[in-house]
């Protein structure tokens, strides 16, 4: 009873500081009073984009490689990217024969540079509410690095806000800072916008409170074995890299998984994961 009540006091605190007018109540996709309004996102998302053609061409053709395989057969359906950046994902999608495309985004720069690009991008300050205005609209709902970056106690609203936009039987791919992985410190606090990093059980339990049924995800692939030429430098330090993921991984199946067979493991730096919207008969 101590402990429930420690928990409950604790939720509780939790909430009344994600809503303290003097903090930053969200990461700029959920209402206008937004972090987004007050902070250059560009500074860090420079680090790792430019508009060059080529740099958006090249990361283009990752997500499509990425996103082919869980959006065949949906091409003629509509597509919405949540948070949508630059557009590369956008891009993606266009590649792979899709032509009902969507972006949403609250950074003006970036909806400038997918724009320049060809792609419709829409600038909100309430997602939320944006949502709600399309109803049972989406085949494809995106929402790619975007959930780790809205305050905990609003992100079961925000993907029930989500789900209520799609189509019976359409499907919302997620992606999100990994926790298991080897290097989760850093790729969580990278980016100062990030409220936190998932498990796949951390993830499952937020997408299932949202309405959703059942989350699937996307394997990961297997450590590749390093070269054998040792007289290079390179070489020795994959090498050493490999054997130290390797030991993470079956210390971390060790501790946590064990006997459990539905404990979901994934080390990448990212989860990937979609669920499907059931139909209204199942």
């Amino acid at each position: 009873m101590i402990l429930n009540s420690k928990l409950n006091d604790a939720l509780r605190f939790a909430i009344n500081m994600s809503t303290e007018p003097d903090l930053p109540a969200n990461d700029g996709m959920v209402s206008g009073n937004s972090p987004a309004k007050r902070y250059d996102y560009q500074i860090y998302y420079r680090v790792w984009h430019d508009d060059s053609p080529g740099h958006f061409e090249q990361m283009s053709r990752d997500f499509a490689t990425l996103l082919g395989p869980l959006v065949k057969g949906r091409e003629k359906g509509a597509v919405l990217d949540i948070g949508c950046g630059m557009g590369f994902a956008l891009n993606g999608m266009k590649q792979l024969g899709f032509t009902d495309l969507q972006g949403l985004e609250q950074d003006e720069g970036q909806a400038q540079s997918a724009r320049k690009m060809g792609l419709n991008v829409e600038c909100v300050e309430d997602t939320i509410a944006s949502l709600k205005q399309r109803p049972g609209r989406y085949s494809v709902v995106l929402l790619l690095d975007v959930l780790e970056h809205i305050p905990i106690a609003q992100q079961i609203q925000f993907l029930s806000a989500i789900k209520e936009s799609m189509q019976d039987g359409g499907r919302l791919i997620l992606q999100v800072p990994n926790a298991n992985s080897l290097f989760s410190s850093t790729w969580r606090y990278n980016d100062f916008t990030h409220t936190t990093s998932y498990s796949p059980l951390s993830l499952r339990f937020c997408v299932l409170n949202a309405g959703f049924k059942q989350l699937a995800f996307v394997p990961e692939s297997e450590l590749e074995r390093p070269s054998f030429r040792l007289w290079q430098k390179r070489a020795r330090a994959s090498w050493k890299y490999w054997l130290l993921e390797k030991l993470w991984r079956a210390a971390f199946e060790y501790r946590f998984a064990g006997p459990n067979k539905d404990y979901e493991v994934s080390f990448g730096l990212n989860i990937v994961a979609y669920v499907d919207k059931q139909t209204s008969l199942e």
